[in-house]
């Protein structure tokens, strides 16, 4: 009962982080292919499956999703069949992220005083420096 509804929290959960990661892989600068760094985060490897009604576990090493996830019915009687992929690409491209930032020069602040914890410094000393009026 529990792998039942642990496999169906991830098949909800994988295709929503995989879909935010596509979107903020659309917006990363990726300087080569792009386009392939998405269709790699939008499929999901390997699969683990649970037949709803008889809790049965089957594993597929090799297999291929889209989003992550499916959840499908032979037909009105036969049981559901709740699977969930590995998202390896989406889960690459948060690792590599920072990377394509800094190859990017986006991570780098262009003004180092503009941050908040520097403007925030830079008022406290001025405010220190001023004195208190006796």
């Amino acid at each position: 009962m529990i792998l039942q509804y642990t496999v169906l929290t991830l098949s909800i959960a994988a295709p929503l982080f995989v879909l935010v990661t596509a979107y903020f892989c659309l917006r990363a600068p990726i300087p080569k292919r792009k386009w392939l760094w998405v269709l790699f985060v939008l499929v999901g490897v390997g699969s683990i499956s649970v037949n709803w009604t008889t809790g049965q576990l089957a594993v597929q090493p090799l297999s291929i999703k889209l989003l992550s996830a499916s959840a499908f019915s032979a037909g009105p009687f036969a049981p559901w069949i709740v699977s969930v992929s590995v998202p390896l690409g989406a889960v690459l491209f948060w690792f590599r992220r920072k990377g394509f930032l800094a190859h990017s020069g986006i991570g780098r602040a262009v003004d180092p005083d503009a941050s908040f914890p520097s403007a925030l410094a830079r008022t406290a000393r001025c405010v220190s420096s001023r004195g208190h009026p006796s």
